[in-house]
Order: C-alpha cells, then structure tokens, then sequence
C-alpha cells in the first residue's frame, strides 16, 4: 500500500484540539443529531445552505 493510499487518523493533538470551540472534533453523533433536526416537517423553513459541522472551526 503506499503512502497515498493510507490514511492514519490524526491524533488530538494533530488536530489542534485547543483551538475548536466545540473542544472536540465532530463525530457521527453529531451530524445525526442535525439530521434528526431537519427530518420532522416543521423544519421546512431550513434552507439547506450550509450546515457546517465541524465543531466551529470553520465558521460561515
């Protein structure tokens, strides 16, 4: 396998852990919880846009 082909996870201090708001990197459970959100039909005034989920290192 080379180099390009593997991919390693990062570890927490790799991914700056200290400087995400959230003071945790996303996970599953997150995007899960933000799709719970938008399935009921009262949640139709949810333009889709952008829903970032990083745990705020990126903000739009």
């Amino acid at each position: 396998m080379t180099g390009m082909l593997y991919h390693q996870a990062p570890t927490p201090s790799q991914l700056g852990i200290a400087g995400i708001p959230m003071g945790t990197p996303g996970s599953a459970d997150h995007i899960a919880d933000v799709d719970v959100q938008l399935a009921p039909p009262d949640a139709y005034f949810a333009n889709g846009a952008y829903r970032g989920m990083n745990s705020g290192p990126y903000m739009r």
